[in-house]
């Protein structure tokens, strides 16, 4: 035994996600998709929870849900991250039919819920805006 910190890779917090009950798949799921424009959060968050700091990944993953949400569900994936990405000056790039661009109410919808995340996004790079 090690007195290194343990890490888990995905398909352990998937096993040990229990904890945080049904909306963590979600979060782990979303978390692919979220983690584009807030990698940091999501590593907080996992790391948190193997050191067993439950209260600071459960803050994270709450703050971070509505975020998941509105990427997935919005229209198929990738079209609300790429979007985003696009939006923040981020070149991700045109869609591939049969994906077409979000709404302008939609993209509004996208954008302002990642604004309102605020400190959870942690997409940092000059020049980027995020709301």
């Amino acid at each position: 035994m090690t007195d290194e910190p343990h890490t888990m890779n995905r398909r352990q917090l998937i096993r040990h996600s229990a904890w945080f009950g049904a909306a963590v798949g979600l979060a782990v799921v979303g978390g692919e998709v979220v983690s584009h424009i807030a990698g940091r959060s999501m590593r907080k968050l996992i790391d948190a929870h193997s050191k067993g700091d439950n209260e600071i990944a459960q803050d994270i993953h709450h703050g971070l849900l509505p975020v998941i949400k509105a990427l997935m569900t919005t229209a198929a994936n990738p079209v609300p991250i790429k979007s985003a990405l696009n939006e923040m000056g981020f070149p991700a790039g045109p869609f591939r039919l049969p994906l077409v661009p979000l709404t302008d109410e939609q993209q509004r919808s996208v954008m302002k819920t990642i604004g309102d995340a605020g400190e959870y996004i942690t997409f940092s790079k000059p020049g980027v805006k995020v709301a």
